[in-house]
């Protein structure tokens, strides 16, 4: 007996020992890194195989073992009772890191985030995790549905999607599928996952629907039935003419930022319900319009952003009516547009909406019971408002959407969910959503002519979130608590075009745009002023020759010079006062300019008359001309007048009017006062 009691106390204690020994190996880690296709937030795709490079990271990190150690690489959530293993065993190296490389398929997270540890190997989690520092990750997954058989064999008509930030996840269907299918928010601490609000949002479903009572298409074009290509299918996978669908995904690596592209060509079948498959549908035809959807996942996963561009193909104009799917469940209180509080609705219940360029409704999932992280608030912002939210049962809705499609443009809907656990986190998001989504509004009050250089106008302005300026050609204008604005802006002689800018605290712009007109005052007349006597010549003995009376007056040359702009051969070449300047019968103004110098003299001519309006005196401009005279030459240059300066030519023709004129050549200017008078 004592030779075989010895054997067994050493193998006891050798089983004992044994496995001590090895999982007092290794007894604090820290992942340092995830690298390969995307990190730390990823997508895999299942379009591709799980060894695929795409769908390839490596693990890596340190450990207080070495060479014969081995650690189990574990991605953990829900309070560590989800355990997926990465690597079963990876090898410790003599320095005590270690790093393996494998699919993200291992890691799948359904909507949510895990934790990466390397724990000992041989048991289950450790019952303390402090020593096993992780690094959070989120591996979503993404692929194609392609239809099996049939004369639609290998299209694509569906899609599926997931996209997780750190506080909520969300997945997703094509337009025909289930729209946004799931959305749950997220414990940052534990990573346990909260009760779906949403469960089926933003679709357009197949077959009837029954909106308030009224059954119907979920979709029409021209009052016709339309299918998205999965809605086509599952109307009648056996018929001809499905369109295949399109799209795209992206994750931000960084924060976990999803955007995904959709393009649905819709079409239409001549029978409507379908219910004798090919009989009733054998071939879909086209309808002209498409739907390009684009959804954005933001702000930590608790804002989604769904944009449904609407768009003419065939170079017509359309109509379109859809009626949205909207769950929350049955036991889900709701408060429309103009609701004080959330409230029940049963089967067959109808809301109106409240037109207008967008609205906000909100949602509670169980109306009996408090926000919380297990009772979350949801709020939908919807552009345009939606005609009316429908009923189908007291778990779901349609807000049912109606317009015109330009056939050179598009029609937008857009459907932005948000999501919480509380009501300031839910107003927060809401304000971002509208910032962000919906533009300010903004009214021009139509402007009465001015007698002033100057205009002031009015209007109004608001926004759904903040709204933070609004400006008038450039001018800040003033806004009182009420949102009517003021500014006052510079005008000139005639019509003056208003633009007016209303823009909020996301950058987002509103534009509205008038008219206002400068009147300038008629002024009055004044006594004439007879001619001023030509002073006698220096040779008295020769009288001047008497002017033909078919002949313009005489004019008053104005010397300029091909000099520099250095040279001030013009400072007093204006200085004469009362001479005539010529003005032939179809009333055109003609200024004699003689060029001194070598060369050519060339500039620009702008003859201004003050007048005094309201006790303002005021310069106010009656022709412009731009020259090129020769050196050693004279010409008669004609000014092209304003229409005021027609006016007042047209009105003192019989007596001179004394107008200022400056001549300007290479930079230099000079000026006087000249008559002018009107040719018999």
């Amino acid at each position: 007996m004592p030779p075989l009691r010895l054997p067994l106390a050493l193998g006891i204690a050798a089983a004992l020992l044994g496995p001590t020994a090895a999982h007092a190996a290794v007894t604090t880690s820290a992942v340092t890194s995830v690298s390969g296709a995307q990190q730390p937030h990823m997508s895999d795709d299942r379009d591709q195989a799980a060894t695929a490079s795409a769908n390839q990271i490596t693990v890596a990190g340190t450990t207080d073992g070495t060479t014969g150690d081995n650690v189990k690489i574990v991605c953990s959530s829900r309070n560590n009772t989800v355990n997926q293993t990465f690597s079963a065993s990876t090898p410790v190296n003599a320095d005590g890191s270690f790093s393996a490389t494998g699919s993200m398929r291992n890691i799948y997270t359904y909507l949510n985030l895990c934790d990466l540890r390397a724990v000992p190997t041989g048991g289950g989690m450790p019952s303390v995790l402090a020593p096993f520092a992780a690094k959070r990750v989120q591996v979503g997954e993404h692929y194609s549905y392609k239809h099996g058989s049939g004369p639609n064999a290998g299209v694509v008509t569906d899609f599926w999607i997931e996209g997780a930030g750190d506080k909520a996840g969300a997945g997703y269907n094509s337009i025909g599928g289930c729209g946004l299918c799931d959305m749950s928010l997220h414990n940052p601490t534990t990573l346990e996952m909260s009760p779906e609000l949403y469960g089926s949002n933003a679709a357009l479903f197949s077959g009837t629907v029954t909106a308030g009572g009224v059954s119907r298409p979920s979709a029409k074009i021209d009052g016709a039935p339309a299918y998205t290509s999965e809605s086509a299918v599952q109307t009648n996978q056996s018929a001809s003419g499905v369109p295949p669908l399109q799209w795209t995904q992206h994750v931000d690596p960084d924060t976990g930022d999803l955007t995904i592209t959709e393009t649905d060509a819709l079409v239409t079948c001549a029978t409507f319900p379908v219910t004798n498959g090919s009989a009733d549908c054998p071939a879909f035809t086209p309808t002209g319009v498409t739907i390009k959807r684009t959804i954005k996942q933001n702000h930590d996963g608790q804002l989604v952003a769904i944009t449904d561009r609407i768009t003419s193909t065939d170079g017509n104009a359309h109509t379109y009516d859809f009626a949205y799917f909207q769950w929350i469940g049955s036991q889900g209180g709701y408060r429309f547009p103009g609701e004080s509080g959330f409230s029940p609705h049963t089967t067959n219940d109808v809301v109106a909406g409240e037109p207008g360029p967008a609205a906000v409704s909100q949602f509670i999932l169980n109306n009996s019971s408090a926000p919380s992280f297990n009772n979350p608030l949801g709020a939908m912002v919807t552009t345009p408002a939606a005609d009316r939210y429908a009923f189908g049962s007291p778990g779901y809705f349609y807000d049912v959407q109606t317009g015109a499609v330009p056939a050179d443009g598009a029609a937008t809907v857009r459907h932005i969910y948000a999501l919480a656990a509380d009501t300031t986190t839910l107003d927060r998001l809401k304000s971002d959503a509208v910032d962000v989504y919906v533009a300010p509004s903004v009214t021009l009050d139509a402007p009465a002519d001015v007698s002033t250089n100057q205009a002031t106008l009015t209007g109004t302005a608001s926004a759904m979130g903040t709204l933070t300026s609004v400006t008038v050609n450039g001018v800040a204008a003033t806004i009182d608590g009420q949102g009517h604005w003021a500014a006052t802006i510079p005008v000139t002689e005639g019509a003056n075009a208003v633009t007016v800018v209303a823009t909020n605290s996301a950058g987002l712009t509103k534009t509205e745009t008038g008219s206002v007109t400068y009147a300038v005052p008629t002024p009055p007349s004044t006594p004439s002023t007879p001619d001023t006597p030509t002073p006698p010549t220096t040779e008295p003995s020769k009288p001047a020759a008497p002017t033909p009376a078919a002949q313009p007056l005489p004019v008053a040359t104005i010397p300029v010079t091909t000099a520099p702009t250095a040279t001030k051969t013009l400072d007093v070449a204006l200085t004469t006062k009362n001479t005539k300047v010529a003005q032939t019968p179809q009333k055109t103004t003609r200024i004699a300019l003689a060029c001194t110098g070598n060369g050519t003299c060339a500039g620009v001519v702008r003859m201004t008359k003050v007048l005094r309006v309201r006790g303002v005196r005021t310069r106010v401009l009656l022709g412009t001309a731009t020259y090129e005279v020769q050196a050693g030459k004279t010409v008669l240059v004609p000014l092209k007048l304003t229409g005021f300066g027609k006016k007042m030519l047209g009105r003192q023709w019989k007596r001179i009017l004394h107008a200022q004129v400056r001549v300007t050549q290479s930079g230099v200017t000079s000026g006087g006062t000249v008559a002018i008078k009107r040719t018999k």
